[in-house]
Protein backbone atom coordinates (compact mmCIF):
# COMPACT_ATOMS: atom_id res chain seq x y z
CA UNK A 1 0.00 0.00 0.00
CA UNK A 2 1.52 3.39 -0.95
CA UNK A 3 2.18 5.79 1.86
CA UNK A 4 -0.44 8.54 2.05
CA UNK A 5 0.78 12.12 1.65
CA UNK A 6 0.75 14.14 4.86
CA UNK A 7 -2.28 16.44 4.96
CA UNK A 8 -1.85 20.18 4.52
CA UNK A 9 -3.22 22.75 6.95
CA UNK A 10 -3.67 25.46 4.31
CA UNK A 11 -1.75 27.35 1.64
CA UNK A 12 1.22 29.40 2.78
CA UNK A 13 0.21 32.93 3.83
CA UNK A 14 3.60 34.30 2.72
CA UNK A 15 4.55 32.74 -0.62
CA UNK A 16 1.07 31.54 -1.62
CA UNK A 17 2.64 28.69 -3.61
CA UNK A 18 3.39 26.16 -0.89
CA UNK A 19 1.31 24.21 1.59
CA UNK A 20 1.68 24.32 5.35
CA UNK A 21 2.23 20.89 6.85
CA UNK A 22 3.04 19.79 10.39
CA UNK A 23 6.60 18.75 11.22
CA UNK A 24 8.33 17.53 14.37
CA UNK A 25 11.80 18.73 15.36
CA UNK A 26 14.28 15.87 15.58
CA UNK A 27 15.99 17.49 18.57
CA UNK A 28 13.26 18.76 20.88
CA UNK A 29 10.11 17.10 19.41
CA UNK A 30 8.34 20.48 19.00
CA UNK A 31 5.59 20.41 16.40
CA UNK A 32 5.52 23.32 13.96
CA UNK A 33 3.85 24.32 10.71
CA UNK A 34 6.26 24.58 7.78
CA UNK A 35 5.71 25.67 4.20
CA UNK A 36 6.84 22.98 1.76
CA UNK A 37 7.79 25.67 -0.79
CA UNK A 38 9.43 28.69 0.95
CA UNK A 39 10.35 26.69 4.09
CA UNK A 40 9.20 29.31 6.60
CA UNK A 41 8.29 27.90 10.02
CA UNK A 42 5.55 28.85 12.49
CA UNK A 43 5.78 27.62 16.07
CA UNK A 44 2.04 28.17 16.66
CA UNK A 45 0.29 26.16 13.97
CA UNK A 46 -3.16 27.00 15.32
CA UNK A 47 -2.47 30.73 15.08
CA UNK A 48 -1.32 30.61 11.46
CA UNK A 49 -4.33 28.47 10.52
CA UNK A 50 -6.78 30.88 12.22
CA UNK A 51 -5.23 34.25 11.36
CA UNK A 52 -3.51 33.67 8.07
CA UNK A 53 -0.98 36.47 7.60
CA UNK A 54 1.12 35.80 10.68
CA UNK A 55 4.85 36.46 10.85
CA UNK A 56 6.90 33.27 10.79
CA UNK A 57 9.19 32.36 13.69
CA UNK A 58 12.06 30.82 11.73
CA UNK A 59 13.20 29.47 8.40
CA UNK A 60 14.37 25.96 7.55
CA UNK A 61 16.38 24.35 9.08
CA UNK A 62 16.30 26.33 12.37
CA UNK A 63 13.90 25.28 15.13
CA UNK A 64 12.06 28.17 16.80
CA UNK A 65 11.44 26.08 19.94
CA UNK A 66 14.92 24.81 20.86
CA UNK A 67 16.79 27.36 18.66
CA UNK A 68 18.93 24.64 17.10
CA UNK A 69 20.41 25.85 13.83
CA UNK A 70 20.61 22.44 12.13
CA UNK A 71 17.60 20.22 12.64
CA UNK A 72 16.32 17.07 10.99
CA UNK A 73 12.58 17.59 10.49
CA UNK A 74 10.00 14.80 10.32
CA UNK A 75 6.70 15.41 8.52
CA UNK A 76 3.74 14.20 10.56
CA UNK A 77 1.42 11.65 8.99
CA UNK A 78 -2.34 11.86 9.46
CA UNK A 79 -2.07 9.19 12.15
CA UNK A 80 0.62 11.15 14.02
CA UNK A 81 -1.47 14.33 13.76
CA UNK A 82 -4.41 12.47 15.29
CA UNK A 83 -2.22 11.00 18.05
CA UNK A 84 -0.93 14.50 18.90
CA UNK A 85 -4.51 15.81 19.17
CA UNK A 86 -3.98 18.28 16.31
CA UNK A 87 -6.60 16.96 13.90
CA UNK A 88 -8.76 20.06 14.54
CA UNK A 89 -6.15 22.13 12.64
CA UNK A 90 -6.84 20.25 9.41
CA UNK A 91 -9.41 21.62 6.97
CA UNK A 92 -12.77 19.88 6.94
CA UNK A 93 -13.17 17.40 4.09
CA UNK A 94 -15.53 18.60 1.37
CA UNK A 95 -19.09 17.41 1.80
CA UNK A 96 -20.90 15.66 -1.03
Amino acid sequence: MPKQEAPALRSCPVCGDGLLRLYRCGRCDAVVAMCDECELIWSDAAKVVRRGKTKSNAAFPACPACEAKRVKWFRLSLEEIREAGLESLLPSPPSD
